[in-house]
């Protein structure tokens, strides 16, 4: 520990001078510290919670710098404060006070992360700089699952049971699954919004972070990003006609394969998968619904605040557990686990943080229209033109949207707040979301105000025409 003093110190000192000097800095070095993330640094803290407080620090200090107040004055920060107070309640109550404060600040912290996110990488200058940095982070996390992994795959019960899956920096496969996932939707909605180099960039995240999905084996992360899809599919109108064309090629492919007297070990492996996700009886080990079943008890027994932050591994091996005797790290479900741990408080928090990105999603959603009607208006209209691009903050808004999306539907099935990275990525895509609607609504008031300029330089004479 002695040894390891000077660069503590020499890291305090640079963290210093970026969030005094340069706050914008750093959620590039976010970004791209991702692969780092789950490194446990001294004391057991892991290096993603430690960027964290450096990111949340950085964004308070630059508010303050600015004469403003520590949170701003809307939806999201008041959902942020109602988390928080939420926690901080289901804490004091906790039957396990030392485990639920731990977690109760890594949760406190990644939930702020979306707020400083916002006001950080939230700005014109600073949005497409901190994008690039993320998609070259989030490509590195995404093939450590290629990197890592082992091989020896075997399958039991028809599919449903995989050892030997990758998991990458993970802990566990699906935990690695859900990443990828998150990635894959947000990069596909914004690979049909863009152009250029960030395109192809964008294209290089979406093909490596959608293969990683596919080899985690991860049943609620494949399900998750179908549902993210379809939101792309029905919101994002530049996005049908490819989204058709590579449904047809998927259909192709998979009839050749299914016909085909060669069978790929790969291919026939998840094909079992997928076969499984309707075959609910196939694994005869799975207790899943014991695990929902004891979230539900928890939750009831404690209904406003919970049993607190991380108690349920604990809880679920008590003698009245419904989960009894092995007990759970969570009952497989994201709703069901807020609600255990944090009670009716937490569920709201969830909502209004929802709700939140509901409004910047419809916001991004009008300027996302607006451009594809001008791509496809009349032929004398577009002669000489290019693509007719959305601003990238409305872009940003939509993908975050539809990445949230997958994650309630692949909530339904896990739990990935237990992971400091996969929580911190959760928390990020509302962060997108609230950045892209920082910076649109930024643009919007520009061209209202530069609007009512023309209108006012124009000779008396030319106004009254």
């Amino acid at each position: 520990m002695t040894q390891l003093l000077p660069v503590i110190g020499l890291v305090v000192i640079i963290g210093a001078l970026l969030l005094y000097y340069r706050p914008t800095w750093v959620p590039l070095l976010f970004g791209l510290a991702a692969p780092f993330g789950l490194v446990a640094l001294p004391g057991g803290l892991q290096f993603v919670t430690a960027m964290s407080f450096l990111l949340v620090a950085t964004a308070v200090v630059d508010r303050l710098q600015r004469g403003l107040l520590p949170l701003p004055r809307n939806l999201p920060a008041l959902m942020a404060v109602v988390w928080s107070l939420g926690i901080i309640l289901a804490m004091v109550q906790s039957p396990t006070l030392f485990t639920s404060a731990k977690f109760g600040l890594w949760q406190i912290t990644a939930a702020l992360v979306a707020l400083s996110w916002a006001e950080l990488a939230g700005r014109p200058r600073a949005l497409q700089r901190a994008l690039v940095a993320w998609l070259i982070g989030a490509i590195a996390v995404a093939l450590t699952g290629f990197l890592f992994a082992k091989g020896g795959l075997e399958a039991s019960f028809d599919g449903a049971v995989v050892t030997g899956r990758p998991t990458g920096v993970f802990g566990q496969p699906n935990e690695y699954g859900l990443y990828c996932m998150l990635v894959f939707v947000f990069t596909v909605g914004l690979w049909g919004l863009t152009a250029g180099r960030l395109r192809w960039l964008l294209a290089a995240t979406a093909a490596i972070s959608g293969l990683g999905m596919v080899q985690s084996l991860s049943r609620g992360a494949w399900l998750g990003a179908v549902a993210g899809l379809l939101v792309l599919f029905l919101l994002v109108p530049q996005l049908r006609k490819p989204f058709l064309v590579a449904a047809g090629i998927v259909v192709v492919l998979g009839a050749a394969l299914t016909i085909s007297p060669v069978q790929i070990p790969g291919v026939t492996l998840v094909t079992e998968r997928v076969l499984s996700i309707a075959d609910r009886g196939s694994n005869p080990y799975d207790l899943r619904e014991s695990y929902r079943a004891e979230g539900v008890r928890e939750w009831l027994a404690e209904p406003w605040l919970g049993q607190g932050p991380n108690t349920f591994p604990e809880l679920s091996t008590q003698i009245n557990s419904e989960a009894r005797p092995g007990g759970a790290e969570h009952p497989h479900n994201f709703f069901i686990a807020v609600a255990a741990e944090q009670g009716i408080v937490g569920i709201v928090a969830v909502v209004g943080f929802g709700v939140a990105v509901i409004l910047a999603a419809r916001m991004g959603r009008r300027q996302v229209w607006a451009a594809y009607r001008a791509q496809r208006g009349p032929p004398s209209a577009q002669s000489g033109v290019g693509r007719v691009l959305p601003p990238l903050s409305a872009a940003l808004t939509m993908a975050a949207a539809a990445a949230l999306a997958a994650l309630m539907v692949e909530g339904f099935a896990d739990y990935p707040m237990r992971n400091a990275l996969s929580r911190t990525t959760v928390w990020l895509m509302v962060g997108w979301a609230l950045a892209g609607q920082r910076v649109l609504t930024m643009q919007l008031r520009r061209q209202r105000a530069d609007s009512e300029d023309a209108a006012e330089a124009q000779p008396l004479d030319a106004r009254s025409a």
